[in-house]
């Protein structure tokens, strides 16, 4: 058979080959239908039987839920996939209820006045203005510095501002200094008032001159401003 391909003329061979390929398409088209009349069929079966199982449920159930059947049977023959929605939507309501409703945070009320050295983080976001970003950072603060020594500090706080200071009490000051003369450089360092330039400059004084008596030994050294020392002067330990 192969033989007798080659006894055709080329233009013989491009239309017989034309020919069995239009065969092949119809032949593809004819299967394609089918198997959407055979879809079909199966969906309308499924339908029905859906409609049976609810007429059997509609027939069971007392007068005044039948309505809510006759709209669902509705629904269905609309759209067979609605069979389900209502079901899916009970579903999300349950889980929705599921979900735990935390209450509002309680604010406090205006007058009232909390120790800036003092108040954990709970405390802190009852004052209106303040959520659990700034209450952290307050707390981290003043665990830095070794307490505030004057409400005007919480303006040094990141995302905090004046606003605040009418809450604030600074009764109990700072609870930790620096030990001047025995500090190393990384404890020193870490402190919000101090750098590696000052920290420098008190270990090249200890070296030299010994141990540091007073803020007025610090208030020579070029790396100093006045205002670093009136800060320094509340966290800094002579002994």
């Amino acid at each position: 058979m192969l033989k007798d391909w080659f006894y055709y003329s080329k233009g013989e061979r491009r239309v017989i080959t034309l020919l069995l390929l239009v065969m092949a398409i119809i032949v593809s088209l004819i299967l394609v239908e089918s198997t959407r009349q055979d879809e079909a069929v199966i969906e309308n079966n499924t339908l029905s039987l859906a409609d049976s199982l609810l007429c059997k449920i509609e027939k069971s159930r007392p007068a005044n839920s039948r309505d809510n059947v006759t709209h669902h049977k509705r629904n269905v023959r609309n759209n067979g996939n609605r069979l389900y929605k209502p079901l899916i939507s009970q579903e999300s309501s349950e889980k929705e209820s599921a979900v735990p409703r935390y209450k509002k945070q309680e604010k406090f009320s205006e007058g009232i006045i909390v120790d800036l050295n003092t108040a954990d983080t709970v405390t802190l976001k009852k004052i209106p203005g303040i959520g659990s970003v700034i209450s952290r950072n307050i707390v981290h603060y003043r665990e830095r510095l070794g307490g505030f020594y004057s409400v005007n500090q919480i303006k040094e706080v990141k995302y905090a501002d004046s606003t605040l200071i009418r809450w604030f009490k600074a009764e109990t000051s700072v609870y930790r200094k620096l030990k001047i003369n025995s500090d190393g450089f990384d404890v020193l360092k870490s402190h919000p008032y101090m750098n590696y330039p000052k920290v420098k400059a008190i270990l090249k004084y200890r070296e030299r001159r010994g141990r540091i008596k007073n803020i007025m030994q610090l208030s020579v050294l070029k790396e100093f401003s006045a205002e670093d020392i009136d800060r320094l002067k509340h966290y800094i330990d002579f002994q």
